[in-house]
């Protein structure tokens, strides 16, 4: 069985700008098949968070966005990715640390899952999603966008902040 790659919303934090001369040190190491991935501790939302990242040639692997609802199907985002055969798995977005639950905005095959809760909507500026081919597509938007922007994808999931400089989000930076 073809494996599959799975990612989400923190594969753009983990390609986010870094400016002048504060980018953290990737590091970057070998996960096999082309795959690279990295962790760093950074400054983000006013306390240091650990954000992992992978990055790869998309023409090689298939991108997916997997959804584990509350602890019924998986409890660890490792414990995920082996049962979507996944050779990555990275915890996207933020979710409800008791039920498990995300926070944000959610589509898996074409059906949205979940919405973004007010208490989340400082963070989350934008959406990565992906069509039916495992392309992927990251973009800016509010919460009142996402159905607009996700019409044309498989899955996809609301996180941010999309764009960072010096650790913190950069909305007006966007093109």
């Amino acid at each position: 069985m073809r494996k599959w790659l799975l990612t989400a919303a923190v594969l753009w934090i983990g390609t986010a700008a870094f400016a002048q001369g504060q980018a953290p040190d990737w590091n970057w190491q070998k996960l096999g098949k082309g795959v690279q991935y990295s962790a760093v501790q950074t400054e983000l939302f006013g306390r240091t968070e650990y954000i992992t990242a992978v990055r790869y040639k998309m023409y090689r692997h298939k991108t997916r966005i997997c959804h584990s609802p509350g602890k019924q199907w998986a409890d660890s985002t490792s414990a995920l990715g082996e049962l979507c055969h996944a050779l990555a798995a990275l915890n996207g977005s933020y979710f409800n640390m008791k039920t498990l639950e995300p926070t944000t905005y959610l589509q898996i095959r074409v059906r949205p899952e979940a919405s973004t809760t007010p208490k989340e909507l400082f963070r989350v500026d934008g959406v990565l999603a992906v069509n039916s081919r495992g392309r992927v597509a990251i973009f800016p938007c509010d919460t009142l966008q996402y159905r607009y922007y996700c019409a044309d994808f498989r899955d996809a999931i609301a996180a941010g902040p999309v764009l960072l400089q010096d650790g913190k989000p950069a909305r007006e930076e966007w093109p």
